[in-house]
């Protein structure tokens, strides 16, 4: 799995001195393992459920999780969970899923 690469400057604009934090990280990786892991699992939702066990159902990357909660959607927060099962849910991070359909 790819590190998160973060950098922090100093910045002074508009006499105001602040601490800014640039942060990057390659999802190719994660995306691809994704892929994969998504197209073992078969399709349908009868694979995800098989025998009622606990199914990973996606792989989010930090940085993303740190995207997230600066939009105010705390991966930590049982409470933002519906927020996040929509977004995984959705086909903008379909990428992010590891098993077929819906949850």
């Amino acid at each position: 799995m790819s590190a998160v690469i973060r950098r922090v400057f100093r910045d002074v604009q508009d006499g105001r001195d602040k601490i800014v934090i640039h942060q990057v990280q390659d999802c190719a990786e994660i995306k691809k393992i994704n892929d994969m892991t998504r197209l073992a699992n078969g399709s349908g939702t009868a694979s995800f459920w098989k025998n009622r066990q606990w199914v990973k159902i996606a792989s989010i990357p930090l940085a993303l999780i740190d995207k997230w909660h600066q939009e105010g959607v705390n991966f930590y927060d049982p409470n933002c969970w519906p927020e996040i099962k929509r977004r995984l849910n959705s086909n903008e991070w379909e990428s992010l899923r590891t098993a077929p359909g819906r949850f």
